[in-house]
């Protein structure tokens, strides 16, 4: 019975978070598809409205208080525009595998990166990328917003976590995004960390999976969990909630040795009153 309730009560935070960044990464989209359509325009009418540009770009930069970034690039991977305060003078990103694939038609939707390391201002980041054409349907660059990986951090932190539990978000191939908390018994947990993962996680996600729960002990501790596992509906981030089964079950030992206790003393007044 609880550990069932476990696996409802975990699967219902996990929901409550996928809800909460859904609504943060849907906004970037939405910034990222403004200003592909405003950028394609300006490139079908054969008019360079780069003032109309700069104008949604900075208007979406106040806007979106997820990233201070807005960068676009062109088809070989120089930012021809940028909004924010890391301001490059001249930058190119025909290097980065978000712009490769991009380019190579891999993605025609929402781009999302592994976590990498920002090359502007250092910090580990999240890349949300879109792709946007030429008036003869070409590749023209892509439109970029980069988003700190503390934005993430913040948004699960605020949910409480018991003891040998965690909740983390994973990207696509599972490299680690973040974990609250971030340590176990002083052990640091790298951004962009595999290890962890349980062979049956690895086994459940894939383009159809939406959400599950499992049991399984996670690699390098021994520690049993219950698995809460949601894919965001945004983009292809696992939301994970591993809740430890000792701290599940401590209740029930807890309510087991009142019980034994009071039954031992049950039976001792009843022998000594019979002996009395």
């Amino acid at each position: 019975r609880d550990l069932a309730r476990a696996e409802m009560q975990g699967m219902a935070l996990v929901q409550v978070i996928r809800q909460n960044i859904d609504n943060s990464i849907e906004k970037i989209d939405i910034a990222l598809r403004m200003i592909v359509d405003n950028l394609e325009v300006d490139l079908k009418s054969n008019e360079k409205k780069h003032d109309l540009v700069f104008g949604v770009m900075d208007k979406i930069r106040y806007l979106i208080n997820e990233s201070e970034d807005v960068s676009v690039t062109d088809r070989d991977g120089n930012v021809v525009f940028h909004m924010g305060h890391n301001r490059p003078y001249s930058f190119n990103v025909r290097d980065r595998e978000y712009f490769q694939d991009i380019k190579n038609g891999l993605r025609e939707y929402l781009y999302v990166t592994r976590p990498l390391k920002s090359r502007l201002s250092g910090d580990d980041i999240l890349i949300f990328s879109r792709g946007y054409h030429d008036r003869a349907g070409q590749f023209a660059g892509v439109v970029v917003i980069p988003v700190r990986i503390e934005h993430f951090r913040r948004q699960i932190s605020a949910f409480p976590v018991a003891e040998d539990s965690f909740l983390s978000l994973r990207s696509h191939d599972l490299s680690l995004i973040v974990r609250n908390p971030s340590r176990f018994r002083d052990e640091v947990i790298e951004i962009g960390d595999q290890a962890r993962v349980p062979g049956k996680l690895r086994e459940m996600v894939g383009e159809s999976f939406q959400q599950g729960t499992f049991l399984a002990q996670t690699p390098l501790e021994n520690v049993k969990r219950i698995y809460s596992v949601a894919r965001l509906s945004s983009c292809p981030i696992y939301i994970i909630n591993a809740l430890s089964i000792k701290s599940t079950l401590d209740p029930w030992r807890n309510l087991c040795l009142i019980v034994l206790l009071m039954t031992l003393l049950f039976i001792t007044i009843t022998c000594l009153s019979a002996v009395v």
